[in-house]
């Protein structure tokens, strides 16, 4: 189990900022506490702190895993999910708090931590290769897949329809560009405008789940989502007319119907 000093010293009574790695380790072994090993997690990770377990259920998705409601002191509860054992209600567990700020750097490799333990990331393809050949690759990009699923998602709340769409369809190209090496082109130039355009509201939070393999949707908010509850439905008529549905039915459909009269006249000859 890993253990954050900081969470230790709220319960250890030692001066952990001023003993290195080999005097911490020591100093927990005098405790009667076995130190199997240290690592360094960046100095990026702030805002860890001791929670109690207040309610644990079963993962909906799970028989191994629990979802905990955990009092960190605050106006509500955080909910956490874990698939220890042994936790219980009432224990104390670090957590970290909503908002928690890492750098680039550290968000990848808590991600690569994170969604390798989890089999996030592994791809297995047939590619095919600039020169013709195809082959078989076997790719592991845990970080990369959890950033590239919470950003996608993100999406689907700040961008318009046509933008997204187009999107999609230009991040084929993009793909084969950087794949054959044509990264200082024009095209590419242009490409990359037009996403740097595309994501001038795209930002918010991003909620997901980490289970055997799959990254799962959980919640997503932004200041700039086109999405409304209210607007969303089909059945207020002071939000949506009914009756304005039959004209754009005609309206949309008007190519289909002449397409089907001429079919139906050449049909008689």
């Amino acid at each position: 189990m890993k253990l954050s000093r900081k969470w230790l010293n709220e319960f250890v009574e030692l001066s952990l900022e001023e003993k290195n790695d080999h005097d911490f380790a020591e100093a927990m072994t005098m405790t009667g506490s076995k130190v199997e090993g240290t690592s360094y997690m960046g100095e990026g990770i702030s805002r860890v702190v001791v929670g109690k377990i207040v309610e644990m259920v079963r993962h909906h998705d799970s028989d191994h895993m629990w979802t905990c409601q955990v009092d960190v002191g605050g106006e509500r509860l955080l909910q956490i999910v874990t698939g220890a054992q042994n936790q219980k209600v009432g224990d104390l567990v670090p957590v970290a708090l909503d908002g928690v700020k890492m750098s680039a750097k550290d968000i990848i490799l808590k991600l690569n931590e994170l969604g390798g333990a989890n089999g996030i990331g592994l791809l297995d393809i047939v590619e095919n290769r600039l020169v013709g050949m195809k082959c078989r690759g076997v790719y592991e990009t845990p970080g990369g897949t959890i950033l590239y699923a919470a950003h996608d998602y993100l999406e689907t709340l700040c961008l318009d329809k046509l933008t997204m769409h187009k999107k999609q369809e230009l991040a084929i190209t993009f793909a084969e560009l950087v794949y054959d090496g044509q990264w200082y082109t024009p095209l590419r130039e242009a490409l990359s405008a037009f996403v740097d355009k595309t994501q001038e509201h795209v930002t918010g939070k991003v909620k997901l789940c980490l289970y055997k393999g799959n990254v799962i949707k959980a919640g997503a908010w932004s200041d700039w989502s086109l999405y409304s509850e209210e607007i969303a439905t089909f059945g207020e008529d002071h939000v949506y007319d009914q009756a304005d549905s039959k004209g754009f039915i005609n309206l949309f459909g008007l190519p289909i119907k002449v397409q089907a009269q001429v079919d139906a006249k050449n049909a008689k000859k």
